[in-house]
């Protein structure tokens, strides 16, 4: 088993609780520039008029005191920025990693890891496609699209004052109201089209008494707390809609049955011959 934790928090743990106290520990440290200098200019691919890594990295230790070599180096320092410029500025089709020693544009090493993390997205759903041998084609995203989704995921983050993200929360989000006004949407929908589509009295009855049951069961146990919403609304929904299609479908195959019957004809007799064994005796009555 691995487990990840900060240096802080997992100090605390073992001290106070006395827990992980014989588990080995595996602490990551920053990048030095030799870590760099053995990375990144392999990463790089060739393009013509391009700057290479080696060029960039050469300034931080040519001019230690200049501010913007000061940012770079701390920025860099750090795995996840070290590998956001990477698969930034490690591409061909890109000018090279020297604009991340603009002046103008990168003043604090806050303004840079923002211009990194903020280009790894328009980098990521703008590279071309490489060839995997299947013709099945990934849909591509619009980069300010998926840009906008993170900012939501980070916004709602921010506000429950967490740090995890924790995808099966996610339904959690959608307001009640919304939830409730779709729910009935639906329901209203399937239930206009059972009635107006020739569909018989007892299937009708049937979708109608298991949608009332398990919304029944859905606000019980929606008040009570005792399972997740979209635990119990896929148990309502799948009661609500798999019964009465269970019925409908039992119902056309008997009606199938009846009328390949009535194809084939009336009945024949089958006349059975049954024998005797010859030293069967009829015993006489007293």
């Amino acid at each position: 088993m691995v487990l990840t934790s900060r240096t802080e928090e997992y100090g605390a743990a073992v001290r106070d609780l006395h827990v992980l106290s014989r588990a080995a520990a595996v602490e990551l440290v920053d990048v030095s520039p030799a870590d760099l200098r053995a990375y990144l200019p392999r990463t790089r691919r060739g393009c013509p008029g391009g700057t290479s890594w080696e060029h960039v990295l050469d300034q931080p230790e040519q001019r230690p005191l200049d501010p913007v070599c000061q940012n770079l180096a701390e920025v860099l320092s750090t795995p996840l920025m070290v590998a956001l410029a990477r698969d930034i500025y490690s591409e061909g089709n890109h000018p090279g990693p020297v604009v991340l020693l603009d002046r103008q544009r990168f003043g604090s090493a806050q303004a840079l890891e923002e211009h990194l993390l903020d280009a790894f997205i328009s980098g990521l759903y703008t590279r071309p496609q490489e060839a995997t041998g299947t013709r099945r084609r990934v849909p591509r995203r619009d980069p300010a699209e998926v840009r906008q989704w993170c900012a939501h995921l980070a916004g709602r983050l921010d506000r429950q004052g967490a740090r995890d993200f924790i995808w099966w929360t996610l339904a959690q989000g959608v307001p009640r109201r919304a939830g409730g006004a779709l729910l009935g949407l639906v329901g209203a929908a399937v239930g206009h089209l059972l009635c107006t589509t020739g569909v018989q009295f007892p299937v009708r009855a049937a979708f109608g008494l298991v949608l009332a049951v398990g919304f029944s069961i859905w606000l019980l146990l929606r008040l009570a707390g005792a399972l997740p919403t979209g635990f119990v609304l896929g148990i309502a929904g799948g009661m609500a809609l798999g019964l009465p299609a269970g019925l409908l479908a039992g119902q056309l195959g008997a009606v199938g049955g009846l009328v390949l019957d009535r194809a084939a004809g009336p009945p024949q007799p089958v006349v059975v011959r049954l024998g005797l064994r010859r030293n069967f005796r009829r015993q006489p009555e007293d």
